[in-house]
């Protein structure tokens, strides 16, 4: 048998260890067996009679959002009699059933207009209202030892005002920043407002560390690299990308960081913690390119641009150890400036001639998936539609069954809400701080508007004007829904297509203009987020729909407009529908579907967008805010796959210096990317 011969055997010997039959490929050449060995571990350890490693454990969720307020304020009245104020601000974010504290700064003695050095952070959560109150006082114990606790004990501090907002309203503003005057803890109504001041907020994300996906993307050369196969004076080399830990890398000695690795690797269950990534070999050459890498930020520096790692260069031997050429620590700064990476022969550490090779990193990136706050802060816009299902099957509105029942009286509390009403405010209340204008075009469907032909609607405005059917802010779209409960005839079926293809042709000019304004504008207008929209139609419906087919034909003639479409079916204990279509609407239930196959519908054509969300909402049984967390959560993904996906938008803040080397993953990583949110 000749090495090569025997090589394959030994793999093949893995592959059927493992009982996997997915494995059991023709391996063509040594180069593939690194790849092989990297997925059959526990079948090789088993063969040369080591223990297994542990099972692999799933990766832990991404990081989340996390952002960074700062805060100054003006004109502050003066709590003391001889001097200003000696201001500070407590943070409070409001929870479910009280304020607490997530953050405070420090106090800037004698000063009516402080810019506050410390800042907050907190995590920002797209589907969640998530109010924020700046709570401003005078401090009036200076004692470093005794910090000031809220709420302040007299005689520590004195209450100089107020300001309540959301965290959204902040993001979504003009520059990220917004001001609010301060108001005290409980005006009295019908007094004179008396001014004590005002707060600004700004906020900004955190850009240090990796996010989840990030990764270094490279092309590995090297050159002179020293020859391990005596006889064929030559060498067949692969590289082995290794975490280092912070002990290991402190000196940036290659030799002291491979060493330890060895240590840990020798050691029971630690064969291969360390290990990132790995090329495939290349057979008898001593300047290789192997092919393009892509290694996880997170595990190999923890996203950080100057902290190193280690790269091993290994001569692949089919009937013995590897043999190891040399080793060399690098940072992904040195990949993205193509520095000149030098191997160092472990084995000759202290002699100068222990260099034994060079590597170069061609065309390095960090590619990089955008989140939602990227596109936020370029100014894009959310809107809102929304579209009421007006069918017989809602019960009478006199009924008190009814989901469309109502409550006559003006200030009715939220558990007298019908169950249309509470989503229309809990969904509401969440998105209205994205859109710029605060409109929202509400609509009707599936019953019988007054001053028509007697005939049964299925695109109708709420308030009536069929040229401008928005209604202002949440307030509005309660007032415009309760009156049209009271004029519109319930009638039927429950057609749908009709209702989202007019706010996909809203969404199709929406598009149109802003592309038209940032040509018009040039210099890359549209990559600063001008004209950028994009839109959710919020459905709300009690039954199965009527026009399915009809319906899957415009959903993916939107799928490739910025546009979401988020279904809640509605019901309560006297009415409980079947939603079973409505279900196979959402491309996310039934594995079938996207396949278009007997079973399946098909709605989603291949490399298009899954724009479609369906919720079921059980009304008086369920938190408000709960709903629209539900509602919401897939909105972020949809609006990725649009912008990054689709649009292939670079966000506007990667053109900062420090942020110049990120670029967007491939469409096929953002599709896994967001898999994984």
């Amino acid at each position: 048998l000749t090495t090569a011969m025997l090589g394959r055997f030994l793999v093949l010997l893995a592959c059927l260890a493992s009982a996997d039959a997915s494995s059991l490929r023709v391996v063509s050449t040594p180069r593939d067996i690194p790849k092989i060995l990297h997925s059959q571990r526990g079948s090789l350890l088993r063969i040369r009679g080591g223990a297994s490693p542990p099972q692999a454990q799933s990766p832990p969720p991404g990081p989340k959002t996390m952002v960074k307020l700062s805060f100054q304020c003006s004109n502050l009245i003066s709590r003391d009699l001889l001097s200003s104020s000696d201001p500070f601000i407590f943070l409070l974010a409001k929870g479910e059933n009280s304020w607490r504290v997530v953050g405070k700064t420090e106090a800037i003695a004698n000063n009516a207009n402080p810019i506050f050095k410390d800042r907050v952070i907190m995590e920002y959560t797209f589907e969640a209202k998530q109010p924020l109150r700046a709570m401003v006082y005078d401090l009036d114990d200076w004692d470093p030892t005794h910090p000031v606790e809220y709420p302040p004990k007299p005689g520590t501090a004195d209450f100089i005002g107020q300001a309540d907002f959301l965290l959204s309203e902040v993001l979504c503003s003009r520059m990220s920043t917004i001001t609010r005057e301060l108001t005290e803890a409980n005006p009295t109504e019908g007094g004179g407002k008396k001014r004590l001041g005002s707060v600004r907020v700004e906020a900004e994300e955190l850009g240090e560390g990796a996010r989840g996906g990030d990764a270094l993307v490279t092309v590995m050369h090297g050159d002179g690299l020293a020859a391990k196969d005596w006889l064929e004076g030559t060498s067949d080399p692969y590289l082995i990308f290794r975490r280092v830990p912070t002990e290991d890398a402190a000196g940036r000695d290659p030799t002291e960081a491979a060493l330890a690795a060895a240590k840990r690797k020798a050691q029971k269950g630690r064969e291969h913690e360390d290990e990132v990534g790995m090329t495939e070999v290349v057979d008898a050459c001593r300047a290789p390119e192997w092919k393009e890498i892509r290694l996880d930020m997170a595990e190999l520096c923890a996203g950080e641009l100057h902290r190193p790692f280690l790269i091993e260069c290994w001569d692949w031997d089919d009937l013995k150890s590897h043999d190891n050429i040399g080793d060399t620590l690098a940072t992904v700064d040195d990949m993205l400036a193509g520095r000149p990476l030098i191997l160092h022969d472990r084995k000759r550490r202290n002699d100068k001639q222990g260099r034994c090779g060079m590597l170069f990193a061609r065309g390095a990136r960090v590619e990089r998936m955008p989140a939602m706050l990227d596109y936020l802060s370029m100014g894009c816009s959310v809107s809102l539609s929304v579209a009421v299902d007006f069918t017989a099957s809602n019960g009478d509105p006199n009924d008190p069954t009814s989901l469309h029942r109502l409550v006559h009286d003006p200030q009715v509390h939220d558990r007298e809400l019908n169950e249309y009403e509470r989503a229309l405010k809990a969904v509401g209340e969440v998105l209205a701080p994205y859109d710029s204008d605060g409109l929202i075009p509400a609509l009707g469907f599936g019953g019988v508007p007054p001053n028509g032909d007697g005939k049964a609607s299925f695109c109708y405005p709420l308030n009536g004007n069929a040229t401008h059917p928005e209604v202002k802010g949440v307030d509005g779209l309660l007032r415009a829904y309760r009156e049209a409960v009271r004029s519109i005839r319930l009638h039927g079926p429950t057609n749908m297509a009709e209702v989202i293809a007019h706010v996909t042709s809203l969404a199709k000019e929406q598009q149109q203009a802003g592309e038209r304004s940032a040509a018009s504008s040039g210099n890359g207008a549209a990559a600063n987020g001008l004209g950028l929209k994009y839109n959710i139609l919020l459905i709300l419906t009690d039954g199965a729909i009527s026009d399915l087919r009809k319906t899957e034909q415009v959903l993916e003639e939107a799928s490739s407009l910025p546009l979401s479409v988020v279904i809640v079916g509605l019901r309560n204990k006297h009415h409980s529908e079947d939603f079973s279509a409505m279900r196979r609407l959402d491309s996310d239930i039934g594995a079938d579907l996207a396949k278009g196959g007997a079973g399946g519908i098909g709605l989603i054509r291949p490399g298009a967008r899954d724009l479609v969300q369906f919720v079921e909402y059980g009304g008086s049984e369920e938190v408000p805010e709960d709903l629209a967390r539900r509602v919401l959560a897939e909105i972020p993904k949809q609006l990725l796959g649009y912008f990054a996906g689709l649009r292939r938008l670079r966000p506007a803040s990667w053109t900062r210096p420090e942020y110049a080397h990120f670029q967007l993953p491939p469409v096929n990583e953002v599709a896994k990317a967001i898999k994984k949110l």
